[in-house]
């Protein structure tokens, strides 16, 4: 866990964002609560959310012309839809669409044209799993912010956007030099998986204009939310706590140096009513991951938790057969299960 100091910085970070616009990326395991983080720090604020992945680009990101359907009111001829109704005639003819960015510097300038510059956010969720600075395009030059939120250096707007903003009645121009820049209301708040940081790597001129927070693995936030009851997962004979369970297998995955590969707490969410993680999820979600994603190169190896009892256990399905009959006792090591006795739950 980080040292109080650094748990200091990170807040004083996230309290700036709230105040100036500001450039953040939460980064972590999966499941270590970054999507959750992100939602306090916005709360009921104004928000534009969006999720990059390999196919989206700038165009999306930003904005374009895209083919739209409406209507000819030149004309009082209609026509009969599927259900019945009778409309206008449509027409198909081409627009500029605005992108999650484009919608979000609308959502700041809007408040500061009505006097109340109130902080808005522009949410990016798994920002490492498309080409970031290709998304960016241009607009990467905005990310440079001087001390009260605002970017340093503005870029020219097109033609469209310049009208687009317009028909917004929103002024956009907030430096009267008829350049674009990111307002100092809009705060880029972004989540990343540090396990699948090899997707598409961010190069050091992109990552240097953000702030970035790692996530510990706390299970703070879990014990509030199933309080007064402990979150645990019941094997069919046992009842494991399941913040013992998550930190055993991290330490087993941690041998071989894949800090990136742990789970966090929230890698499946228990019911907030009883605290039980979900037997079935467990088995569909931390085993497959253990066993095709973390150790699927040397599944029976030393620094692996499974256990190999004869040659017909080398499949899944045989593993997820003897875990059904006989808990995680037929599917672990001695000496992982052993770290578990301490985490046994008790009662109903």
């Amino acid at each position: 866990f980080p040292s109080h100091d650094k748990l200091h910085d990170r807040k004083d970070i996230e309290l700036q964002s709230t105040r100036v616009g500001s450039n953040i990326i939460y980064y972590g395991r999966p499941g270590s609560g970054k999507s959750w983080s992100i939602s306090e720090i916005v709360g009921a604020a104004p928000f534009e959310r969006v999720t990059f992945h390999p196919e989206y680009n700038h165009s999306e990101f930003f904005g374009c012309y895209k083919p739209t359907c409406g209507f000819d009111t030149s004309t009082s001829e209609t026509m009969q839809t599927d259900d019945g109704r009778l409309v206008k005639k449509p027409i198909n003819y081409f627009d500029f669409i605005p992108g999650p960015f484009v919608r979000a510097c609308e959502l700041a300038f809007s408040k500061i044209s009505l006097g109340r510059p109130t902080m808005t956010y522009l949410i990016i969720e798994e920002i490492n799993r498309g080409p970031c600075a290709s998304i960016f395009g241009d607009v990467f030059q905005l990310l440079d912010r001087g001390d009260n939120g605002r970017s340093c250096y503005g870029i020219t707007p097109s033609a469209e956007v310049v009208k687009y903003f317009r028909s917004k009645h929103v002024n956009f121009d907030i430096q009267s030099d008829g350049k674009l820049y990111i307002p100092e209301n809009l705060s880029i708040i972004a989540s990343m998986n540090t396990s699948d940081q090899s997707l598409y790597p961010m190069d050091s001129a992109f990552k240097r204009r953000w702030e970035m927070i790692s996530i510990p693995n706390s299970f703070q936030e879990l014990h509030r939310y199933c309080e007064p009851n402990i979150a645990f997962i019941f094997d069919g004979n046992k009842r494991f706590c399941w913040e013992t369970l998550v930190k055993t297998i991290n330490v087993f995955i941690s041998f071989d140096g894949m800090e990136d590969k742990q789970i966090g707490p929230w890698f499946i969410k228990p019911s907030q009513e009883s605290g039980e993680v979900s037997f079935y999820a467990f088995k569909n979600k931390v085993l497959f991951y253990l066993w095709h994603d973390v150790f699927r190169s040397d599944i029976f190896g030393q620094n692996s938790p499974f256990v190999s009892h004869d040659k017909t256990s080398k499949t899944f399905e045989n593993l997820i057969e003897r875990l059904e009959e006989n808990g995680l006792d037929a599917i672990f090591k001695k000496e992982f299960i052993s770290q578990l006795k301490g985490g046994i739950v008790t009662g109903k």
